[in-house]
């Protein structure tokens, strides 16, 4: 027996960003009348017979009145079914809430598993994010906190076998970039003077705790709007007052496809509490710490953070 459950649509806080996400394989928005909608395909295998399908969209308005909006089916039940045993892809209309602006989607789960997400960011979107370039390919992210000043990961700046420091001169940072293969574009090739590492940070060990360092840049950058420090958190240090809050976690790395993303991307994800984390995975005990938090969807699937050492995660603060 096929079962289809689609009413799930949730709302996330707006963040301005492009119309484009990596669900443009599955997804697309076409007009009705006076009324934009979406189209979403979702593929069928023989394996599977219960559908649940949720969507999240970020929108910039207030919905006042309750609704949500709504997932429908573009068939009737009967030859929605005969698609599914033939293989076929079933295809669902989304109505909108709002259409001024329309909702832009975020993220589409398949039976609580994620399936795309992270839409690409334009290039003003994340001015403080930085690439750490080693040997003139790309090594880790990095977050501008001044002119001269990006921190990053203390495993970035060590060699593979965390033995010795990194020599600075074969490093570099750029600002501004947005496409890691893309030459032609315009950035800031930052030299770096040097690095300093958090000194309680145990290169030897696996844990995460005190992973943490500075590079100190030969020159200060000119800040434009493609190129801005990010504001250090000034609120509450206490895990457990961060526990639900809904961060971004923007940069390059590993997709949900398993490939390296070329261009800067984001996802929302909320800070979740350290037992919760372990709980959908194991191998989180060994890294988690005082000094770290652990983000993820409901469903514990967080592909964007197969590329750890390439994302920063931020906080919104108002």
């Amino acid at each position: 027996m096929w079962k289809f459950c689609f009413t799930y649509i949730a709302f996330l806080p707006f963040v301005s960003l492009s119309n484009q996400t990596s669900c443009d394989h599955l997804w697309k928005y076409v007009r009705e009348g006076n009324e934009v909608q979406g189209l979403l395909k979702q593929d069928t295998s023989p394996a599977i017979s219960v559908y649940k399908i949720k969507l999240e969209f970020s929108v910039a308005a207030k919905l006042n009145s309750g609704y949500f909006g709504e997932i429908l089916l573009t068939k009737n039940a009967e030859n929605t079914v005969i698609d599914a045993i033939r293989g076929q892809p079933i295809i669902y209309r989304v109505r909108f809430p709002v259409q001024n602006p329309v909702p832009k989607l975020t993220a589409v789960y398949l039976n609580d598993r994620l399936m795309c997400t992270g839409p690409p960011a334009k290039r003003s979107d994340f001015p403080w994010l930085a690439s750490l370039f080693y040997k003139n390919e790309f090594n880790c992210g990095g977050t501008l906190i001044s002119q001269k000043i990006i921190v990053t990961a203390a495993y970035c700046v060590r060699d593979k076998q965390r033995l010795a420091m990194k020599n600075s001169r074969d490093s570099e940072f750029h600002i501004g970039d947005f496409n890691l293969n893309d030459l032609n574009e315009r950035f800031i090739n930052a030299k770096i003077e040097n690095f300093a590492v958090y000194p309680k940070w145990n290169p030897q060990e696996v844990r995460f705790d005190g992973d943490i360092a500075i590079a100190v840049l030969s020159r200060p950058v000119e800040f434009s709007d493609n190129v801005r420090p990010l504001c250090i958190w000034q609120h509450s240090q206490t895990h457990s007052d961060l526990v639900g809050k809904k961060g971004i976690i923007a940069g390059y790395g590993i997709t949900e496809t398993g490939k390296v993303s070329e261009d800067l991307k984001y996802v929302d994800l909320p800070v979740v509490d350290d037992d919760t984390c372990i709980q959908k995975n194991q191998a989180f005990a060994e890294i988690t710490s005082s000094s770290n938090f652990c983000v993820g969807d409901q469903s514990g699937n967080s592909p964007w953070l197969n590329g750890i050492q390439s994302w920063q995660s931020l906080l919104p603060s108002w």
